[in-house]
Formats: C-alpha cells, structure tokens, sequence
C-alpha cells in the first residue's frame, strides 16, 4: 500500500518475525529492507543515508531487496 502510493518512500522491516525469518520476511511485497539484530545502530546509518540520497545496498546488518534481488549483508557490530 505504502509502495503504490509513494514508490520513492524505503520500506523497512524490523523486530522478533524479521530478526527469527530474515529469508521470508524480506520477500513481503512492498519491503526494500529488513534489519538484522538491534536496530537502533543501523537505523542511525539508514537515516544518514537516506538523508544524503545515498544507497541502503551495503548497510550492515540490512538484507536489501533492489530490482528483485536480495542482499544479505553481514550483522551490524
């Protein structure tokens, strides 16, 4: 819904189902990222990128969904 509306606008996931089904939950239509672990240290680096119109692709602690792909990357520290 949040997708068909504002397409410009990332989408992120969080919490016990994203963190115990990172693989299911990153497949929710609509979704561009889910987090891994604790979020508030990624959240910090996601807003500052989203400020600067940069890519969320390689945060860590993120799995990132872009053109259909899925990126897994490592756990944030």
């Amino acid at each position: 819904a949040v997708k068909t509306r504002l397409p410009h606008v990332p989408t992120l996931m969080g919490g016990v189902h994203a963190i115990l089904s990172p693989d299911e939950s990153i497949r929710v239509e609509g979704l561009d990222a889910v987090c891994q672990g604790e979020g508030e240290s990624v959240m910090i680096e996601v807003l500052r990128r989203i400020e600067d119109g940069k890519d969320l692709s390689d945060v860590l602690g993120l799995y990132v969904k872009q053109n259909g792909q899925i990126r897994k990357n490592p756990n944030a520290p």
